[in-house]
């Protein structure tokens, strides 16, 4: 069974087509993904002339990170999931605690868990490092950015207007786990239209 490490902003539209994308491929062929996230506003703190120094990352990146201590690895999925729903679906604000809170419970967890993870800060810590393995690990600059099997390359993308389904969705597995292979590989791009 192929790894695929998965980092992630739940702020970013392209991330979130590419999460349902990958959930689709799930259904249909044995793949294990880690979710990690990874904080769009962070890669960008040096464009902010307004910020200095190291800046406290979102408060859902946290919360992830909180529910992946509680409840691990499947649990991040399921929260990724309700909190792409809130933000991408519905349009909420991530910055919103009952937002928060409502995807929580939607993803199965204990409402205090944003609290909890809110009131610890080894959360944003904890956040950082994950986000800061993929930038110094696999020289990560923006999300999504697909690890396979622990190499010590990634990519970012695929990224997709409309998310594949069925046969197209494994289809476009077939061509991208290939492409995560190859170190020789850098860039395949165009200009989007969304």
């Amino acid at each position: 069974m192929a790894k695929l490490t998965f980092y992630f902003d739940p702020l970013c539209p392209w991330a979130w087509r590419t999460a349902l994308w990958v959930h689709e491929v799930q259904k249909q062929h044995p793949l294990d993904v880690q979710w990690r996230v990874f904080s769009l506003r962070e890669i960008n703190r040096d464009d902010d002339p307004l910020a200095v120094g190291r800046v406290e990352l979102d408060a859902a990146l946290r919360v992830l990170v909180a529910a992946r201590r509680v409840c691990g690895n499947d649990a991040v999925s399921r929260l990724y999931l309700a909190l792409g729903h809130a933000r991408h679906d519905r349009h909420e604000n991530l910055k919103d605690t009952a937002v928060l809170e409502a995807a929580v419970v939607e993803a199965g967890l204990d409402r205090s868990l944003v609290a909890r993870a809110l009131d610890d800060r080894s959360t944003d810590d904890e956040a950082l490092a994950e986000h800061r393995e993929a930038v110094d690990g696999s020289q990560a600059f923006g999300v999504p950015w697909l690890v396979l099997d622990d190499r010590t390359f990634g990519f970012y993308g695929p990224i997709v207007l409309e998310v594949p389904t069925g046969q197209a969705a494994l289809e476009l597995w077939d061509h991208t786990s290939w492409l995560l292979t190859q170190s020789n590989f850098y860039e395949i791009k165009r200009n989007r239209t969304a």
